[in-house]
């Protein structure tokens, strides 16, 4: 919800750690890991939207107050910073993964003649203080984040207990659930009750904590690479590192011509094909993303690297497209409506959906019949 928007529209995002951005009054995917964040025009704008969000409130019982100072106050040289060319990540979501592999040392370069001490490592997971034994034994044990799973039950009152009904014949199933045992989707290690999705979050919520922060506390001040959030989740997987809290950064450094590099034959290829697709075949290019890390309660050092990345390494401070007029008015005169609805009409109760929603405003169901002519042929609507 952050990564891709930035992605997207090449501008600055942070993901604060859990617990220190309030989450009450938001619509949470998970209580285990999902948090607000940050969507900037440049990264020191994220700093001055996280000093006025960050800490603790009644509402929500997980938040804490953090200490922050203003990123510009902080002597990089006083920092150890890691550095990994993570050019062909895998993680979600997809499309940070690039063509430039041991090409971007400019990055390194400047991080060099900041005065702090860099540190460069193969893989991101090289960072990581010792396996602690609860980890250790958490892996062998096969347990894993479901965090996926309980929005279901977190965001709608009654839920587990009147319509889920605890995964009997009888209840009510959205999404990857299925009645009676849950064998499939993210929770197909259980292969046990309802309750025993509880227990799961639960272990693994405590593992993330006891086990796992420890971890990170052992990562250098920064961690820069060219990936996804949570250090790509490159070991563990990403549900241990949200849970445990640490804080992403990211920002655009250029804009490339995908189309120069991804051909029929090149050399390179994208992890996967579908996220490079253009939206916009006229003007082919995406942007080159770099990532910051910081520990859970030293959010500053993470903004205080990638805003010095970004100032140096970006001309006049932030990456403008030099086709956002073209995109602006495209957009404007619908030349690119690539926006398209579901279509409900085969499920029951949305028979000629629709004019079949009582209730709906006219204007919104004519709106929403002119865009079904998008479904299959828009990029966004192909899986419609």
């Amino acid at each position: 919800s952050c990564q891709s928007p930035a992605l997207g529209n090449g501008i600055s995002t942070m993901i604060p750690a859990l617990g220190t951005f309030s989450r009450e009054g938001t619509g949470l995917y998970s209580l285990e890991t999902d948090r607000p964040g940050l969507l900037c025009r440049d990264v020191m704008s994220c700093a001055v939207m996280y000093n006025y969000m960050r800490g603790a409130s009644a509402g929500d019982p997980q938040s804490k107050d953090v200490p922050f100072q203003d990123p510009s106050s902080i002597d990089l040289s006083t920092l150890t910073i890691g550095f990994t060319d993570n050019h062909a990540t895998t993680a979600w979501p997809w499309a940070f993964d690039t063509p430039f592999a041991g090409k971007r040392g400019n990055v390194k370069d400047a991080l060099v003649a900041s005065g702090a001490t860099v540190v460069e490592k193969e893989s991101l997971d090289q960072f990581l203080g010792p396996e602690t034994q609860l980890m250790a034994d958490a892996v062998a044990t096969g347990i894993s984040f479901s965090s996926r799973w309980d929005w279901f039950y977190l965001n709608v009152e009654g839920f587990f207990e009147e319509i889920f009904q605890y995964g009997g014949p009888n209840g009510t199933t959205y999404g990857h659930e299925w009645h009676g045992q849950n064998f499939n989707g993210m929770n197909n290690h259980i292969g046990a009750s309802a309750y025993a999705i509880q227990e799961n979050a639960w272990l693994s919520g405590y593992v993330a904590e006891v086990g796992f922060y420890p971890m990170l506390m052992g990562l250098p001040d920064v961690v820069v690479h060219f990936g996804q959030s949570e250090l790509t989740g490159a070991k563990y997987g990403t549900g241990y590192y949200k849970r445990a809290g640490i804080n992403t950064v990211h920002f655009p450094e250029f804009y490339y011509n995908v189309s120069e590099y991804f051909f029929s034959g090149s050399e390179w290829a994208p992890y996967r094909e579908g996220s490079f697709e253009d939206k916009h075949p006229d003007i082919p290019f995406h942007p080159a993303m770099i990532t910051c890390e910081s520990k859970k309660y030293e959010p500053a050092k993470a903004l205080a690297v990638c805003d010095y990345l970004q100032k140096t390494l970006v001309q006049g401070g932030k990456l403008i497209s030099p086709y956002k007029d073209i995109i602006h008015e495209a957009l404007k005169s619908g030349d690119w409506d690539l926006d398209c609805p579901h279509d409900y009409s085969d499920r029951k109760g949305y028979e000629n959906y629709p004019d079949s929603i009582e209730d709906m405003p006219e204007y919104l169901k004519e709106r929403i019949k002119s865009k079904k002519k998008n479904i299959g042929i828009s990029p966004l609507c192909k899986w419609n």
